[in-house]
């Protein structure tokens, strides 16, 4: 009676620590879980914080702020018509390598 007894819980324990370790819900899944919920969360920060700035930005275009103006002179390369325009090209000298390894003579 008492073997039959010390089987049967055996087996219970032998299922149970299956359970834990290997089975649905168990601590390498729920450690699996936390991990991807870190990640998730990291990403919805970025997310939130990203939408709070185009917020804002929407915001200020509705008011008609100086951001059109802005985002016109950075993305279009806009200039104002009481304004000038002046390009400066830095001249790079051109060197000839096969001046350069000549003997002089």
């Amino acid at each position: 009676m008492y073997r039959i007894l010390l089987i049967l819980l055996s087996i219970t324990l032998l299922w149970l620590q299956y359970r834990l370790w290997w089975g649905a819900g168990s601590l390498r899944e729920i450690k699996l879980l936390q991990s991807q919920t870190l990640q998730v969360e990291k990403s919805l920060a970025v997310d939130h914080a990203r939408n709070l700035k185009l917020r804002k930005d929407i915001d200020n275009l509705k008011q008609g702020g100086d951001i059109l103006e802005e985002i016109a002179r950075e993305q279009l390369g806009l200039i104002a018509s009481d304004e000038h325009f002046f390009r400066v090209i830095q001249h790079k000298p051109v060197q000839n390598k096969a001046i350069q390894n000549k003997p002089v003579q």
